[in-house]
């Protein structure tokens, strides 16, 4: 695997297209304009630059962007999937460095790093994880759920703030 990035550790360049090209077309064999798909994707740059944009058009996918700053409450990456991948890898991870300790040898190289992540991804990715997501998030079954639980909130914001005396514009709930 090879990855772009800045000095923060940001996707930079062209790694959009390139996972694209790469992973999501050869999964559509029939792609085509006349047989087009769709991508939901975060609104990060790489993911809306011009040469990624004539690609898609070119070869019959349509982009879908979320709204920024929502993928924690709309993204189901966010909301499941990374939840049951995060502590299966580390638990990979800490068990091959473990194993690697007592061999002598202090570090993971970039294949074992990979090798720690093929299962929890796999799992994480699964489709009744994708399933529990996607009804998290409300696409499926679509019940719009994340936009009634955010008129919930803001109407018990509404209600602390001026229960208090305080501006609700001024005041943050926690969840």
């Amino acid at each position: 695997a090879r990855f772009w990035c800045n000095k923060k550790g940001g996707v930079t360049g062209d790694l959009a297209l390139v996972y694209i090209v790469g992973c999501v077309e050869p999964c559509l064999e029939d792609l085509s304009p006349e047989n087009p798909a769709m991508l939901i994707m975060d609104g990060h740059g790489s993911h809306f630059t011009l040469d990624l944009l004539m690609h898609c058009h070119a070869v019959g996918l349509h982009i879908v962007l979320r709204p920024p700053h929502t993928t924690h409450i709309l993204q189901g990456e966010d909301v499941e999937h990374f939840a049951v991948f995060k502590p299966r890898y580390q638990q990979n991870k800490l068990m091959m460095m473990t194993r690697r300790i007592f061999g002598g040898k202090p570090s993971l190289t970039p294949g074992q790093l990979l090798q720690c992540a093929k299962e929890p991804w796999e799992k994480a990715f699964d489709l009744e994880h994708s399933l529990k997501a996607w009804a998290k998030i409300g696409v499926s079954p679509f019940t719009r759920c994340v936009y009634w639980d955010l008129v919930a909130a803001e109407e018990q914001r509404e209600r602390v703030a001026v229960s208090a005396g305080i501006d609700p514009e001024r005041l943050t709930i926690e969840g």
